[in-house]
Formats: C-alpha cells, sequence, structure tokens
C-alpha cells in the first residue's frame, strides 16, 4: 500500500495528494541521505513533515513541496537532530511524482558542510577548511588561526559528538557539542563543550559565514 499509495493518490486527487503521500511515505519508511564526501549514510531515527504546502509549475512536470521537517538520525557516530525549513523539488514521473534529490535535500546540504568541516579538522587540512568559507576574509581567518595552533602545539584529535541544527530559509544555526582529546574515550576527554556556527545558503551549498572553528 506504502508503495501504491502516491500514485492513486495523484490521479484520484491531483499533484498535491501525491507528493503529500511521498512525504508520509518517506516517514514511515525513514531516510537514508547520501552525503557527499563521506561513505555513511545520514539515517533517520525519527522524522516528521508538517506545515505543507506544495507548487506545481504551468507545465504541470516539476513542483516543489515546502515544509517544517523534524529530524533526529545519525552519520557514522555523530548524532544529528534538526528542526526547520525545508524546500523539495519534485518531478512527474508518469501519474506519479518523485522527489528530484532527496526528501530532506537542505538537510544533507547542510549536514555535508558540516562533515567535511569535521574531516578538515581532524586531518588538519587547511586548504579542505578554507573553501567552507563564504568569503575570502573568513577563508584567511580561519587558515591562520589553524596555522597559529598548529604552530604552538601538536593538535590533539578532534571528535564530533553531535549537531543541533536549526534550518532557516537561507541560513543554519548549528549547536556543536565537541570533545578534544588523545583519544575517542568519553571518559578522559581533555576538553568537552559546545560552539555555535553558522551557514548560509550560496547557491545549492551551505557555507560558513561565521568563524569555522
Amino acid at each position: 500500500m506504502l508503495v501504491f499509495a502516491p500514485k492513486l493518490l495523484d490521479v484520484a486527487a491531483g499533484p498535491d495528494a501525491g507528493i503529500r503521500s511521498s512525504l508520509q511515505q518517506g516517514e514511515h519508511a525513514g531516510l537514508a541521505l547520501t552525503i557527499p564526501g563521506t561513505s555513511a549514510a545520514l539515517l533517520s531515527r525519527r522524522l516528521h513533515y508538517d506545515r505543507i504546502t506544495t507548487h506545481v509549475d504551468a507545465d504541470d512536470e516539476e513542483a516543489f513541496a515546502l515544509s517544517t521537517l523534524d529530524f533526529e538520525g545519525m552519520l557514522g557516530s555523530v548524532h544529528v537532530s534538526s528542526l526547520g525549513v525545508e524546500r523539495i523539488p519534485f518531478e512527474r514521473y508518469g501519474t506519479q511524482w518523485r522527489p528530484r534529490s532527496s526528501l530532506a535535500p537542505r538537510l544533507a546540504g547542510v549536514v555535508a558542510a558540516l562533515e567535511a568541516r569535521r574531516q578538515a579538522l581532524e586531518s588538519g587540512d587547511v586548504g579542505k577548511l578554507v573553501v567552507l568559507a563564504a568569503s575570502p576574509e573568513g577563508g584567511r581567518a580561519a587558515q591562520d588561526e589553524l596555522l597559529r595552533s598548529a604552530a604552538s602545539a601538536p593538535q590533539p584529535l578532534h571528535h564530533i559528538c553531535a549537531w543541533y541544527i536549526r534550518l532557516e530559509r537561507n541560513q543554519a544555526l548549528v549547536t556543536e557539542e565537541y570533545r578534544i582529546g588523545e583519544g575517542s574515550a568519553e571518559s578522559s576527554p581533555k576538553e568537552k563543550g559546545t560552539r555555535r556556527l553558522t551557514l548560509e545558503r550560496q547557491g545549492s551549498q551551505f557555507l560558513f559565514s561565521g568563524s569555522l572553528l
């Protein structure tokens, strides 16, 4: 029934019902979002779409759904919790509507930027960190700070524990939980705390508009 529901509803009640049914199907089945640059998928534990509105183009071939998405899941060992606005493009496929990329493309974009930053920090790769800045000034500031840190003392391992994301229309506000230590054990980190990160949408990407560190 879950497989054929979008098709049956689209025929009976038009594209709005078919698109809404696709989102409901995603809630029941769960999501596994592909994140560029990592072999791990972002796996949902819980998700819920609300305040859904649909918009169909004049040719009735493309559409998008605006909604809020309440999401909780895991990317490898990193806990991901997100609440905010999603814009999901759909395309017609026969008598059905299917998402053009995924059922949470904006969340996937934010997590892709956060994961790229995490990898750059763990490896100490300045070049990979700089390209994540929304402005040249932000990139230079991150480069200078990382180089000063590396020159003053050996950089201990940097472990990200969780990202708590507030996803607005054109930006994302993130609270990151981290620990820094020589090992990965929770029992004896050298430093443990939280930091705030801000990302802004530039085209199809999310980049860091504030500090990267």
